[in-house]
């Protein structure tokens, strides 16, 4: 501790290894529940905070995304694009935080294996949907249906892991809760927008 301009506690936060690694990944399951809660309030503050460039940026990259075939790169336009949109709400952590749940979600072996497989013509189809209704609502500045779009676009994604590996853990089996404005209230009040309305 440190006095004279008032006190200062030093050393709470030590400072990183250069030699430390990043814990590991958790499992793909875990993994887009944490997207799931973090990036659908990233959609709500997004919708409020955008710029006219940054929405250009958002569409362009979800026309991208739906003319890229599976071998060539779509996967990487899929990051970019959620990516974009948590740049879009001019907060550095919020877009460093979903840069790095991103990151976690590439390194996973078991996330990598899963995601090869849903390459059906009717699960692109649901995603490039789900997309669209993401950029809809980001269009209109609407963030409660930003919030609904993200959340249910990653339910989406997570439906489709869990019938593909037949999972049967806790979070694949959890319900979502209902996406609303209520929801928001009692979860993540923090990431609220200024000036957007509680219930």
């Amino acid at each position: 501790m440190r006095h004279g301009s008032g006190a200062h506690i030093l050393g709470a936060f030590p400072a990183s290894d250069p030699g430390e690694t990043e814990a590991e990944p958790a499992g793909p399951f875990a993994l887009l529940e944490a997207r799931q809660w973090v990036e659908a309030q990233v959609a709500r503050c997004a919708a409020l905070a955008a710029t006219d460039a940054d929405r250009a940026a958002i569409v362009e990259l979800a026309q991208a995304y739906r003319a890229a075939a599976h071998d060539s790169g779509r996967e990487a336009l899929d990051a970019r694009f959620h990516q974009a949109i948590a740049r879009a709400t001019h907060n550095d952590e919020l877009a460093l935080l979903v840069e790095q749940l991103w990151r976690r979600k590439s390194r996973n072996p078991m996330w990598r294996r899963l995601s090869r497989r849903p390459r059906d013509t009717r699960y692109r189809a649901r995603w490039e949907e789900d997309h669209d209704a993401v950029v809809a609502a980001l269009l209109r500045r609407d963030a409660e249906g930003a919030y609904v779009a993200m959340w249910s676009h990653i339910e989406h994604v997570k439906a489709l892991l869990a019938e593909e590996e037949g999972a049967n853990t806790p979070i694949a089996r959890r319900p979502a809760p209902a996406p609303g404005p209520d929801d928001a209230a009692a979860g993540a009040i923090a990431l609220r927008p200024p000036g957007l309305k509680g219930s």
